[in-house]
């Protein structure tokens, strides 16, 4: 404090006390502090809010992907089970194709959109996997 006293030139006379007189200069910096320290309040409450936001976009985000995702998933099992009809459709379909080629039945004559509905009513084959 002496030291701070020394460099605004200011010396206390007999009468005054420590506390009695503020030289301007310190007036001056305790005003520029307390400027700065609302400033840096503002700053850290920005800053807080601002996490908050982020925060909350985040979760939002995580959301959507875990949504996303679960979604994905289900769409994924539906066509594994499609997939699987399909391929039983189609295993059945070759099969047929076998004993007709067998029973020495010709079906190169006929239209492709004939030989796949009389192939499929001839042995129950679901269409529309084909």
């Amino acid at each position: 404090m002496e030291q701070r006293l020394n460099e605004v030139d200011w010396t206390p006379n007999e009468e005054s006390e420590p506390g009695d007189i503020i030289p301007p200069v310190f007036v001056e910096k305790d005003r520029l502090i307390r400027n700065l320290e609302t400033e840096v309040e503002q700053q850290r409450q920005l800053r807080l809010a601002d996490a908050k936001q982020v925060e909350a976009k985040a979760a939002r985000i995580k959301d959507w992907v875990t949504n996303k995702l679960r979604e994905l998933e289900e769409q994924n099992q539906h066509l594994k089970v499609q997939n699987a009809h399909c391929n039983e459709q189609m295993e059945l379909l070759r099969k047929r194709l076998e004993q007709l080629q067998v029973m020495g039945a010709s079906v190169s004559n006929h239209k492709s959109s004939s030989v796949r509905t009389s192939v499929a009513e001839v042995s129950g084959i679901d269409i529309d996997c084909i």
